[in-house]
């Protein structure tokens, strides 16, 4: 179908209106270090309208893009600082919708150290639940756990207390376990 011309189409058999979908959960997207290829894995999805769709974007740093079949952010950054930008996609009939998201850039040093402890309050600790002693670069990581403790048996159903620790910065949480 040519940009301009009237679609019509019975109420059963039409697309909802064209969107960038909201539902991934990346806006902001995660951080991009200068100087270092962005490998977030990171695709926007659209709903709506009529496929194929095509991707663009304004606003991203230097060096970085928005591929135009996929809408996968990709490039390598140089200035660190706040972009806020605008991702569009454009359906098979020239119809656009956009999203404003923003991405920082800045350097962040790898991880030399991860721990995560799980205690059954405050002061009585259960064990260590994931360690790593090597880099790890920043993003996302999962570690499984076995359900045990530290002499081996396994720990009951309930409320526990973890507290993630990076080079030297803790965060606490509660969290729920179900045995």
């Amino acid at each position: 179908m040519l940009e301009g011309h009237l679609v019509r189409c019975r109420p059963l058999t039409c697309p909802p209106p064209l969107a960038v979908d909201p539902s991934p959960p990346f806006c902001p997207l995660p951080i991009a270090r200068p100087g270092k290829p962005y490998n977030a894995n990171i695709f926007f999805t659209a709903t709506g309208g009529y496929s194929p769709y095509s991707w663009s974007q304004t606003g991203l740093p230097e060096g970085m893009d928005i591929e135009t079949a996929t809408g996968g952010v990709f490039g390598t950054a140089a200035v660190e600082g706040m972009y806020p930008f605008v991702v569009t996609v454009t359906d098979s009939i020239g119809k656009s919708a956009g999203r404003i998201c923003s991405i920082l850039v800045r350097e962040v040093p790898d991880s030399r150290y991860f721990a995560d402890r799980m205690k059954e309050n405050p002061s009585r600790f259960i064990r260590d639940l994931a360690v790593a002693d090597g880099p790890l670069q920043a993003g996302r990581h999962e570690f499984t756990r076995d359900g045990s403790n530290e002499r081996g048996e396994a720990v009951g159903s309930g409320v526990y207390f973890a507290r993630t620790t990076v080079d030297g910065k803790s965060a606490h949480r509660k969290m729920t376990l179900v045995s």
